[in-house]
């Protein structure tokens, strides 16, 4: 018998999204009790679509915050103070774009964990969202409808909306200039003019249609913990919800005691009830 070996990821489990989406889901299946091809399916989507996409956004963001290091050190201490050159991170539009389609497509792809369990028939990444302005978004109306207003998954994603609308439409805005979503402008380094900053730089930035002008690695690094969270917490109120039970509970590790060769952030563990039976140590 020959046995076949293939690398599948270019990071290790000391990656928070290899750690998380593949070691500790793998931990936090083994206390759901579905059927193993239901299990396998779910530990599947996590461990290859899910992991690959958000690393395809870790790429890009630091990508971005490569060049922009490299060129603004290239550029220091010019000594021609009547011709200067501006850093500038080459490439910057197509990494911001990419960025956002695989985010947009990490979405999409949590809706087939709703399908998995519950048979879910939401498609879009935009059911997350609240694109039109209404309120709840369509995964929020389809939670209510399945599990009754008081549900957790739906107040969850209803607090979420606000910045998984900001991803949709965003890259909607890439996808449709002009359109409901507006148009994303990006910008490069620039030189700050401003009188106490002069000859400071600007770093690169973004802006839709009717939003505030933002800093694209600041808002990258928000969106990719958001991310990498809201596919952990969803699996959480799954199991929560399918293993109502008071004899375990799930623990958030704190994020300076996280294992660094391994940091996952969810740890199963007997619920407070149990342990308020064991006599304590003394």
């Amino acid at each position: 018998m020959t046995f076949e070996i293939r690398k599948i990821l270019d990071v290790g489990a000391g990656h928070p999204v290899v750690a998380r989406l593949g070691k500790q889901i793998s931990d936090l299946l083994n206390w759901a009790g579905f059927e193993k091809p239901k299990r396998d399916a779910i530990f599947s989507l996590y461990i290859h679509t899910l992991t690959s996409r958000l690393l395809r956004c870790y790429a890009s963001r630091d990508e971005i915050l490569r060049l922009r290091n490299e060129s603004v050190s290239a550029v220091k201490n010019q000594s021609n103070q009547s011709m200067r050159e501006v850093p500038q991170v080459v490439g910057l539009q197509a990494l911001a774009e990419q960025f956002l389609y695989e985010a947009k497509n990490y979405l999409r792809d949590i809706l087939v964990l709703f399908e998995i369990v519950y048979g879910c028939p939401l498609k879009n990444a935009s059911a997350f969202a609240d694109t039109k302005d209404k309120g709840d978004g369509d995964f929020v109306k389809w939670a209510t409808e399945k599990f009754g207003t008081a549900n957790s998954f739906a107040a969850m994603v209803r607090v979420d909306q606000r910045w998984i609308t900001e991803i949709i439409r965003k890259r909607n805005a890439v996808e449709h200039p002009g359109g409901h979503s507006g148009t994303l402008t990006i910008q490069n380094i620039r030189v700050n003019n401003e009188k106490e900053w002069v000859g400071t730089y600007i770093p690169p930035t973004w802006q839709r249609t009717g939003r505030v002008e933002s800093d694209i690695l600041q808002d990258m690094n928000c969106n990719l913990d958001n991310l990498l969270t809201f596919a952990e917490d969803v699996l959480v109120e799954i199991l929560k919800r399918e293993e109502p039970t008071k004899t375990i509970a799930f623990y958030e590790i704190p994020a300076d005691e996280r294992d660094p060769q391994c940091p996952v952030r969810i740890r199963v563990d007997l619920s407070p009830e149990m342990l308020a039976k064991f006599p304590r140590a003394w």
